[in-house]
């Protein structure tokens, strides 16, 4: 298991403490997984009955509100009958909170104590509400205007709340400035 660089192709150990390439490039983790039916878990009533597929396990857990386990429900999808996930039932109401939770879990395990977030909406809650359970600190930088639902969410949660006037890609390099 390790991290390499979607632009450049280098390779990081796992567990580096990088954010990002030194060319600029972000970190994809590339993880060989051989997972069966034997592997679940069936005790555990949340998304780490399937940890023998994730990077992390679940007696690492640092943050987590038992998080996973929300309903299918039945779904056309045009021509074709689905099931689809109710990810909005997850801890902070966001479809975000299964990346978050473990993004949140790897960066307590490898001692990150303040963590920097872009968003314009979801993330911002999930990413505050992990930190919160994990006691690490978290600025969240935000759209100018934006749902004042989700800002108040984050900010319930106690992160601080940055809001920047222009596009969504001036939020994001307004946090990446403020992370460096």
């Amino acid at each position: 298991m390790y991290f390499k660089c979607v632009k450049c192709g280098s390779e990081y150990e796992y567990g580096s403490k990088l954010w990002k390439c030194g060319c600029g490039g972000y970190l994809k983790l590339i993880q060989k997984v051989k997972f069966t039916k034997d592997d679940i878990k069936r005790e555990r009533l949340n998304m780490w009955r399937y940890d023998n597929a994730y990077p992390l396990k679940y007696d690492e857990l640092a943050a987590s509100f038992d998080e996973g386990m929300t309903p299918l429900v039945k779904m056309d999808w045009g021509d074709v009958k689905i099931h689809a996930k109710l990810d909005s039932l997850m801890p902070s109401c966001s479809f975000k909170d299964r990346g978050m939770a473990m993004a949140v879990n790897y960066l307590i395990n490898q001692g990150v104590e303040y963590i920097t977030e872009d968003s314009s909406g979801n993330a911002a809650a999930s990413v505050a509400a992990y930190c919160a359970r994990g006691g690490i600190k978290c600025k969240v930088y935000v759209p100018a205007g934006n749902s004042s639902g989700k800002i108040t969410q984050t900010r319930a949660y106690g992160a601080e709340i940055t809001e920047v006037l222009g596009t969504r890609d001036e939020v994001a390099d307004a946090a990446q400035v403020h992370s460096e």
